[in-house]
C-alpha cells in the first residue's frame, strides 16, 4: 500500500500521522508544497464540477473563472461561497460530479506532469515495473 498526500497543512498532517503509525517514508508520496489535487486539474473543469454540486444543494449562485483565480482552487472556491453566505459544497460532492459527468476532466499541464511523476514513484514503489 503506498499514500497519496496533498502539499498542504492537511497533507502534512497526514504524513506525520502515517509515519507516527509505522507507515515506511518511502510509500508516502506527497503533491507539490501547497497544492491539492483539485489544482491538478484545469480551473473550469473544476468549477464545472463545484457549481453542480451548488446546484446539488439548491444554491442559484454560480462561481466564475474570474471569481476563483487563487491556487489552491478549493479554497478560493469555499472563500467565494462564505462571501455569499452560502454553505460550500464538500470535497467528495465535487468529486462525485466529476466522476459522473459523462465530459472527460482535463489535468493542467503541471498537473500531467506531476500525476506522471507520481505514477513513477508508485509504480517503483509497489514493485510493479
Amino acid at each position: 500500500v503506498c499514500y497519496v498526500t496533498d502539499g498542504d497543512a492537511g497533507g502534512k498532517a497526514l504524513r506525520k500521522s502515517l509515519l507516527g503509525r509505522g507507515v515506511e517514508p518511502g510509500r508516502i508520496f506527497a503533491l507539490p508544497n501547497g497544492a491539492a489535487i483539485e489544482d491538478l486539474i484545469e480551473v473550469d473543469d473544476y468549477l464545472v464540477a463545484f457549481n453542480a454540486a451548488l446546484d446539488r444543494l439548491g444554491h442559484a449562485d454560480r462561481i466564475a473563472a474570474s471569481d476563483a483565480s487563487s491556487i489552491p482552487i478549493k479554497a478560493a472556491a469555499v472563500k467565494w461561497c462564505k462571501s455569499r453566505g452560502i454553505e460550500a459544497p464538500s470535497a467528495v460532492m465535487v468529486a462525485e460530479h466529476m466522476l459522473s459527468a459523462p465530459t472527460r476532466i482535463k489535468l493542467t499541464a503541471s498537473g500531467s506532469e506531476e500525476l506522471a511523476s507520481l505514477h513513477a514513484g508508485l509504480t517503483e514503489a509497489m514493485g510493479t515495473r
